[in-house]
């Protein structure tokens, strides 16, 4: 990328524009916010809020005079509109440049889709946030929305993906593994309630979704139902090996609730209730065992309905048994 030019922000009511500006080697990608008047008036204004060792290029003055008439003429007349300001891009990539800064909004939306491919590889993250953005405004259909998906999940930011948690339940052509998926990110996040709705979702596409089962058990789990374990089942059922790795390492039996000092077990009292072999301890990582830590002293500790939801899951699947050669 060698530089790039995008609005960031427009408010035609209180006739103000934020611009996104990078320029390679000279100024790292920076938002400055403007008020809308004559577009000589704005560039001179935006000339001194730069750094004075930036000397704009008069292809980069030329692109953002054309910006600046644009919000001008939006904000006296409407036309373009508030929306088509807010798509207006130009940046050079290589010796390539693309700009939606003149045609339609259909071809302006072709010419993001093509800064958002060359991005996506290894381009600057805000860079690519931005063009999603832009994407998502206009055109958030399932493709889009599973490559923003992956893209959020590899810089591990998922919650950016929380407001769009109801979208496959309102459109068509979503993959069942970006419904799965999404459901992965509603759990991790505590939203079990739209957790489950996705993962029905995933199961009328696939009755042996085996991570969408999982899904399923632990979002009724976390809810207070008492019918987790049939899920579990019937995820073993369909796959043993995935279902057994997935609920030792993923699966959550502690939950964010207040706590009766009655229902506290200490290391040794757990480890006799729930029959815990020694030898399990040291995976208990590798276990799922919902055991706490004390703040001031480090010592272990567990929830008896934690506790005994776990020991019902491990039976069932024959997990600890199995590894372990204990009844």
């Amino acid at each position: 990328m060698r530089d790039f030019l995008a609005v960031d922000t427009f408010n035609p009511d209180k006739k103000q524009i934020s611009i996104l500006l990078f320029i390679r080697m000279k100024l790292p990608l920076t938002t400055f916010t403007l008020d809308v008047s004559e577009p000589e008036n704005m560039l001179n204004a935006l000339n001194h809020q730069l750094p004075r060792e930036i000397k704009l290029s008069q292809r980069m003055q030329a692109h953002l005079i054309s910006v600046f008439h644009e919000a001008q003429n939006s904000v006296a007349t409407g036309n373009p509109s508030e929306n088509e300001i807010r798509l207006l891009l130009a940046a050079r990539i290589g010796e390539e440049e693309i700009s939606t800064l003149f045609g339609q909004t259909d071809r302006k939306l072709i010419r993001l889709k093509q800064v958002l491919n060359h991005l996506l590889p290894d381009g600057n993250p805000r860079f690519v946030y931005r063009i999603f953005a832009m994407l998502l405004e206009n055109t958030p259909d399932p493709p889009l929305l599973e490559q923003y998906l992956v893209f959020c999940a590899k810089r591990n930011e998922t919650e950016r993906l929380l407001p769009w948690l109801g979208y496959p339940a309102r459109h068509n052509g979503c993959s069942a593994e970006f419904i799965t998926n999404l459901a992965d990110i509603a759990i991790y996040h505590r939203e079990y309630e739209k957790g489950e709705l996705l993962c029905d979702m995933a199961l009328h596409k696939n009755y042996g979704n085996v991570a969408a089962l999982i899904g399923k058990a632990q979002c009724r789990y976390q809810t207070g139902r008492d019918d987790y374990l049939v899920f579990l089942q019937k995820a073993f059922h369909f796959n043993k090996r995935i279902t057994v790795e997935t609920v030792t390492r993923r699966f959550c039996f502690r939950k964010n609730t207040r706590v009766d000092m009655f229902d506290v077990l200490s290391l040794k009292d757990a480890m006799k209730e729930a029959a815990i072999p020694p030898e399990a301890l040291k995976k208990k990582e590798l276990l799922s065992l919902p055991y706490r830590t004390e703040s001031s002293q480090g010592s272990i500790y567990f929830i008896r309905e934690e506790l005994a939801a776990w020991k019902a899951a491990m039976d069932t699947l024959s997990i600890v048994s199995g590894r372990f050669g204990r009844e």
